[in-house]
């Protein structure tokens, strides 16, 4: 069974995130940004996970066969765009590949 809050649970999300391994090899996720369009999940992150969620105006759109396209605005910055098309999986990259 799947936990859902009304209001709470149904929300937009950005983030740019790279996954790394640790000195000891312990695999992780390192988030260089994360915008989302609902208070109190930002509050949540924020408090119980330590993420360093940011609040942002936000508007998705999708179409068969097309990108998904994602809008976010931050308080007293200029909105940005992306466009994402999932493809096939690239597998998994060669450990100590990159610097």
């Amino acid at each position: 069974m799947e936990w859902t809050a009304p209001g709470l649970s149904n929300f937009l999300e950005l983030n740019l995130r790279t996954y790394v391994h640790d000195r000891y090899g312990r695999p992780g996720v390192w988030f260089y940004s994360l915008d989302a369009n609902q208070a109190i999940a930002i509050k949540i992150a924020q408090t119980v996970f330590s993420l360093l969620y940011v609040y942002a105006e936000m508007s998705a759109q999708t179409r068969p066969g097309k990108p998904i396209e994602l809008h976010s605005t931050r308080r007293g910055q200029p909105r940005q765009s992306f466009a994402y098309a999932p493809g096939a999986s690239i597998g998994q990259a060669a450990r100590h590949r990159f610097p």
